[in-house]
């Protein structure tokens, strides 16, 4: 299985983009929920002055890109869970709404309104 995975990664790269997506979903499903709830129990607790632990915003991905770019050569070989250039970081970051239930994450052109309709559930 990780043989043909590979492949498609490296040869098929047009596939790749659905099964990370596939991946994305039934992560975000699965989990979602649970991180997130774990994600501010942890900011909560871990505390350093002069720094405010937070979930990542728009206005942060230039930032973090530039920061992860300045990593000594080799500072990364072991951590490279996804493409960390800029465009990337946005498109995980993209389709994240706070304002609605956590498995609502993907491009839809439904209204506003309905949106909250029928996800605005708690979280």
């Amino acid at each position: 299985m990780t043989r043909l995975l590979l492949f498609i990664k490296h040869k098929l790269p047009f596939i790749w983009v659905w099964i990370e997506w596939l991946n994305t979903l039934l992560f975000r499903v699965m989990h979602g929920a649970k991180l997130k709830g774990q994600a501010e129990q942890t900011f909560k607790e871990f505390t350093l002055e002069g720094y405010t632990f937070r979930m990542v915003e728009n206005g942060d991905l230039k930032s973090l890109h530039d920061l992860i770019h300045r990593q000594a050569e080799g500072r990364l070989t072991y951590f490279r869970p996804h493409r960390f250039e800029l465009k990337d970081l946005e498109k995980a970051k993209r389709y994240y709404r706070s304002d609605l239930a956590d498995n609502v994450w993907w491009p839809t052109s439904l209204p506003a309104q309905d949106l909250k309709k029928f996800y605005g559930g708690a979280k």
